[in-house]
């Protein structure tokens, strides 16, 4: 009596956690305790919940079976973590270059990355860095979507604990097949020449 007990509140507890995973609200309100949700909308094929977290707006994404896909916000360039800063710096990108007010922080299950904009010799670039300061892609700002499906966000190459690209290297990633064939542009992702041009604390 007492096992068939202790399997009918196991198999509740387990039904608990799937509707939770499934349904976006009491996902949200799972993850995000403090959060206040904002609202709820269906967007081509992607459930959106606005919430309040932290002092921040952030969009909780899901897929159309409410399965999580990520939680975006924006991040201004004097809140990017050290990690971002310093590989940036090393990839060539001065601190001036880095845009201010278009950069997001992204939560998937993979881990934390940031989406940073910049600018150099009139072409804009969009990099995806982990917070632990691997840079994981890079696009031109023209070939960058936010709104890629779950498999591209999730793909293999987010993977925070590897840096997938040489920062010495001027040739752009190859391996991807949702970019158009390689265009080698001087201005962006050269090897530092050793000198500090970033001021951290400067907004």
């Amino acid at each position: 009596m007492k096992m068939r007990v202790f399997l009918g509140m196991m198999a509740m507890c387990f039904a608990l956690f799937v509707y939770a995973e499934s349904d976006p609200t009491s996902f949200v309100r799972n993850r995000y305790p403090d959060a206040r949700i904002l609202d709820r909308d269906w967007d081509d094929g992607f459930i959106e919940v606005k919430m309040s977290h932290r002092g921040k707006e952030k969009i909780v994404i899901f897929n159309a079976d409410g399965k999580w896909l990520r939680t975006m916000w924006e991040v201004r360039r004097s809140r990017l973590p050290r990690a971002v800063i310093s590989v940036l710096r090393r990839t060539g990108f001065v601190y001036e270059e880095i845009d201010d007010n278009d950069n997001m922080a992204m939560e998937n299950r993979r881990g934390m990355f940031y989406i940073v904009q910049a600018d150099r010799n009139d072409q804009s670039y969009v990099l995806v860095v982990s917070e632990r300061g691997n840079i994981i892609d890079r696009f031109y700002d023209d070939e960058w979507d936010d709104e890629w499906d779950e498999g591209r966000w999730e793909g293999e190459s987010w993977d925070e604990g590897e840096d997938h690209f040489d920062e010495g290297d001027d040739e752009w990633d190859d391996h991807n097949r949702y970019r158009r064939p390689h265009r080698h542009h001087r201005g962006c992702c050269h090897e530092d020449d050793g000198e500090d041009r970033f001021d951290e604390g400067d907004d």
